[in-house]
C-alpha cells in the first residue's frame, strides 16, 4: 500500500503506478484492487499451459521472447511453454506431422491432440508409436 518503506525487491511505486500517477489515489485504486479480489475466482485456473495467463495472441508473442531449449530441465514437460494446438496445425503441411508435433511439445495430451483433430484417441496413439 506504501504506508510503510516495503522491501528492497518489491517495487511499490512501479505496482501503484499501475493505478494512478498520483500516490493517493493509486493507493486507493490498489486497495479496492485488493478487496475486490478477496473471494473471488482465481484467474490461474484458466491458466491452461506453462504459468502465461492471456490468449493465444499474447502466448504466441511470449514464444517470441523464450528460448525453449535453454529451459531448465527442472520444469516438467506439461509445465513448459507449448503453441497452441492450432498453432501446431497451421505450422504443418500435413495432420499426422502436426499431430507427432504436438505430442512431442509433452503440453497436451492424447485426449486432447485427438479431440482437437477430432479422431479416436486410439488413433494418436498409432501415429505417435510410428
Amino acid at each position: 500500500m506504501g504506508k510503510s518503506a516495503g522491501p528492497d525487491w518489491l517495487p511499490v511505486d512501479d505496482i501503484l503506478a499501475m493505478f494512478h500517477s498520483q500516490r493517493g489515489p493509486a493507493r486507493r485504486a490498489y486497495a479496492s484492487f485488493v478487496s475486490d479480489g478477496i473471494g473471488a475466482q482465481d484467474p490461474y485456473e484458466e491458466v491452461e499451459r506453462a504459468g502465461y495467463l492471456g490468449g493465444e495472441a499474447f502466448m504466441e508473442r511470449v514464444f517470441d521472447h523464450v528460448d525453449l531449449d535453454s529451459l531448465s530441465p527442472e520444469i516438467v514437460r506439461k509445465d513448459r511453454p507449448a503453441l497452441s494446438l492450432a498453432k501446431i496445425a497451421q505450422e504443418h503441411t500435413y495432420r499426422d506431422a502436426a499431430i507427432q508435433a504436438a505430442y512431442t511439445t509433452g503440453a497436451y495430451t492424447l485426449t486432447e491432440i485427438a479431440a482437437f483433430f477430432d479422431i479416436h484417441r486410439s488413433t494418436v496413439s498409432r501415429l505417435i508409436r510410428r
